[in-house]
């Protein structure tokens, strides 16, 4: 199949980009590679029409620095993928592989196959995720997974013994390879929900993993907030070291108790607790 790549970069770098690459995707774009100013997004190029793209991202225009769209004839994409994907080390305990690396001599090995999807591990808010949940303990605990992604941080929390696990994906084709994912790892404890916050309502977790964008995080936090007990960890992630004052006062007129920060390069992660 022919792809056709829609390369886009951003006047400055900021969160609401993400809005866009959001957008592109309701319109059929499959796949992004991130770029230093923005990304590309991949879409088979039967598809593909430059006047709808235009149009749908008219609103973000005075974000917009330039755009350029590209011609990919067909070659085997998933070869082509794996010759690029590498191992992901998060620390010591944890590593982060597809099915056609070696086997990894670590206590925490994840197993997955993107298929050109999101969250393959390398994005720094999955790793930045991953480092702060690896110090939580969540064995016997209930655990949610907000826009896992290709389930990452839910695989990582059954392999830490966790009780439960909702996985929240908005995404259906993402949330379908987090399924088959899922099963690349043998889970069983694991739960996947097609939606959003409001698919989580009337439900509590003892640790709620967050990594979405900072406009949605703020948009549902009524609904991360009151699935939350007495004790409760809330760990989110998918915003800048200059939205972490933003998140944290989300968080306290919500009566929780910040509890720490850590970024990595730009992006940021934050973890706080009901009291």
């Amino acid at each position: 199949m022919d792809y056709t790549e829609f390369k886009i970069s951003f006047k400055k770098i900021a969160p609401i980009n993400d809005v866009v690459k959001s957008v592109l995707n309701e319109i059929g774009f499959e796949s992004f590679v991130d770029a230093d100013n923005g990304y590309s997004g991949f879409i088979p190029s039967d598809l593909f029409s430059s006047e709808v793209t235009l149009s749908k991202i008219s609103h973000y225009k005075n974000l917009i620095d330039k755009n350029e769209v590209i011609n990919h004839p067909y070659q085997n994409w998933n070869k082509k993928w794996e010759s690029s994907f590498k191992p992901i080390k998060i620390n010591e305990k944890c590593i982060i592989r597809s099915s056609f690396h070696k086997q990894e001599n670590v206590q925490y090995e994840i197993i997955i196959n993107p298929e050109m999807s999101f969250g393959t591990g390398h994005h720094e808010t999955t790793q930045l995720m991953a480092s702060v949940l690896l110090s939580q303990e969540i064995k016997n605990k209930r655990v949610l997974d907000m826009g896992t992604g290709t389930g990452v941080l839910a695989i990582l929390a059954e392999l830490m013994n966790a009780k439960t696990i909702d996985a929240v994906e908005i995404d259906e084709k993402v949330y379908e390879n987090a399924i088959l994912n899922s099963q690349l790892n043998n889970c069983s404890a694991i739960s996947f929900i097609h939606g959003t916050g409001k698919n989580i309502q009337n439900k509590e977790y003892d640790v709620l993993l967050v990594n979405i964008n900072r406009n949605s995080i703020i948009e549902e936090f009524k609904y991360y907030n009151s699935s939350m007990v007495k004790n409760s960890i809330i760990i989110l992630s998918g915003f800048y070291k200059s939205d972490v004052s933003t998140i944290e006062e989300k968080g306290s007129s919500c009566g929780l108790k910040f509890l720490s920060s850590k970024s990595y390069d730009e992006w940021a992660v934050v973890a706080m607790q009901k009291t």
